[in-house]
């Protein structure tokens, strides 16, 4: 019944009461006239009665059925991030977890710090690799600010969840919207930037004086509301970077 007024949720439910009410009454008369046919008035009087009480109980199950519907209207954020995490999975150490690089320099990820690492390199923004999640476990304990600040970002939910970085999540944006920054209406980019985390707002400068060196169509509005909000003033760091 989603996008129904309470009003109108009210008047299907009192439809579906009546229909059930009468579809019970129908069978329990049609039960009666057939024990009619086949049982003298003794029998058929007490059956009668046992089939006015089922009738009776049946009504009284459909009232409650019908409270129950209208009780979960309220329900809290909190009741539907219980849900969905009812629906995350523990994830296996031997499976491929899709990692990508949100920064325009380089990246290394390391196992440990001995030397029995085993290295990971990212060389570009958007560059992706899989990495199997027991080693990458040990590079996010070898080096977990790279994947709290920013500059790498895993893919898999539940990895996230596992690794308790949720709180940091909140704060990044996604590969693809960091890349297509400019596509998006003025006020949608200032309260990306804004919430983001400084690591992020340096790779959305460093794309945005790319594009300035390199030609091509930009909205300078939109370039100045992004070094206004960055602190930054994007035109000279561009004309330094020529």
């Amino acid at each position: 019944m989603a996008g129904l007024t309470k009003e109108e949720r009210a008047k299907r439910e009192a439809a579906e009461k009546e229909r059930l009410r009468k579809e019970i009454e129908e069978q329990v008369r049609s039960e009666m006239s057939s024990s009619a046919n086949t049982a003298n008035d003794d029998s058929l009087k007490k059956e009668n009665e046992e089939l006015k009480k089922q009738l009776a109980e049946m009504v009284n199950m459909i009232k409650d059925l019908q409270a129950s519907k209208s009780e979960p209207e309220n329900v809290t954020v909190e009741n539907r991030d219980i849900a969905k995490s009812e629906n995350i999975e523990d994830v296996e150490m031997n499976a491929r977890i899709l990692v990508t690089s949100i920064t325009t320099g380089g990246v290394n990820l390391k196992t440990s710090n001995d030397g029995s690492a085993r290295h990971f390199r990212f060389e570009k923004l958007g560059q992706t690799i899989p990495i199997i999640y027991e080693h990458l476990i040990n590079c996010i304990n070898t080096d977990r600010w790279l994947f709290e600040d920013g500059l790498i970002y895993i893919s898999d939910p539940n990895v996230i969840r596992e690794q308790c970085l949720e709180d940091s999540y909140k704060k990044f944006l996604t590969p693809d919207t960091i890349e297509n920054i400019l596509d998006f209406d003025m006020n949608v980019i200032m309260e990306m930037i804004t919430s983001t985390t400084p690591a992020i707002q340096e790779t959305i400068i460093d794309l945005v004086v790319d594009k300035l060196n390199h030609g091509g169509s930009i909205d300078m509005n939109k370039v100045n509301a992004i070094g206004t909000a960055c602190n930054v003033n994007i035109m000279e760091l561009a004309s330094k970077l020529k």
